[in-house]
This record gives C-alpha cells, sequence and structure tokens, in this order.
C-alpha cells in the first residue's frame, strides 16, 4: 500500500490506502476513538479486477469476506460470502458468446433469460421470490428503451426514463 488519505471528523477518522503500483483501493479503515470500527480490505487481480473484499471492525456483527470471480470477458461468474458463521451465500452468472446473460443462481433461486437479435432480454424465469413474479417478459418502446422494469400484482410498478440515446 502505498498512498494513503486520512479525513477525521473529531475523533472519527477513515483512511483510504490505495495499492502501490495502480490507483486501485486497498482498504478503508474507520476508526473512532483508537478502536479500528470498520474495516474493509480489497484485493485484485492481474486485470484490476476485485476478487476479494475482506469485511471487520467492531461496528460489524462477524468478519465476511466475499469473492468474485471472472471469465476471460470480464464478465462476473460468481460471488461467494462466506462469515465467521460459515455461511455461505453464492451467486453464479452464466452467458452467451456476446455477453446476454444466460442463467443465474442467486441466494438459491435459478434463474434463466432469454434475448433476441436486438441484445434486449425478451423474458426471464423464476422471479417468484423477488416480486411476485414467476415469469418475466420485458417490453420495449420504439427506441428500444424498457420503461415499464418490473410491476408486483398490487404494489408497485418501476418505471424508468430514458433522456438520450442508450
Amino acid at each position: 500500500m502505498a498512498r494513503m488519505l486520512k479525513k477525521w471528523t473529531g475523533q472519527l477518522f477513515a483512511t483510504y490506502a490505495y495499492d502501490g503500483n495502480r490507483d486501485l483501493l486497498a482498504q478503508v479503515r474507520g476508526d473512532f476513538g483508537g478502536d479500528t470500527i470498520s474495516q474493509y480490505d480489497y484485493a485484485n487481480d492481474a486485470l484490476g479486477r476485485r476478487t476479494e473484499i475482506a469485511r471487520s471492525g467492531t461496528v460489524m456483527s462477524e468478519t465476511r469476506t466475499d469473492a468474485y470471480g471472472y471469465n476471460d470477458r470480464n464478465e462476473l461468474i460468481y460471488s461467494r460470502r462466506r462469515a465467521e458463521s460459515a455461511e455461505i451465500t453464492e451467486y453464479a452468472y452464466a452467458y452467451d458468446d456476446i455477453g446476454n446473460r444466460l442463467s443465474s443462481l442467486d441466494l438459491g433461486a435459478e434463474r434463466e433469460y432469454a434475448a433476441n437479435g436486438l441484445i434486449q432480454y425478451t423474458s426471464t424465469s423464476n422471479l417468484c421470490d423477488l416480486c411476485d413474479i414467476c415469469g418475466y417478459n420485458p417490453q420495449y418502446d420504439l427506441d428500444g428503451n424498457q420503461p415499464l422494469m418490473i410491476e408486483k400484482p398490487g404494489s408497485y410498478k418501476m418505471h424508468v426514463t430514458h433522456d438520450g440515446n442508450k
């Protein structure tokens, strides 16, 4: 860790440390009254992709480490969270040759995705656990924007407004 930056307010100090050879964050630490209340240690691979985050400190309920893996196209293919309690949460993703997501595993729920020739998702399966929608078929406006993302029956709609080109 070569470069460090400190900011403080009263007894609260925030320290930012960066990789010596690259301008990548290596650590963020919060200290209060001489105690480390939060600390985030970051690891990156040779390409600068974040591969791990270790979280600790007195305000954390337990120490936790998140690990990330990528394919040769720099797409995230997995994320694993391990805590002191040995609980492991895993996320996994698969993509086609042009980067469209084909499938995902999120918190135990498997999903499949389909895309059209315009590289727009046309369907997503198994969203029941997220919003009571078991299949989702996105709609697009004439510019190819997706103005309505997800609608939960009887509850909410998530609208997206586009102000220009994609």
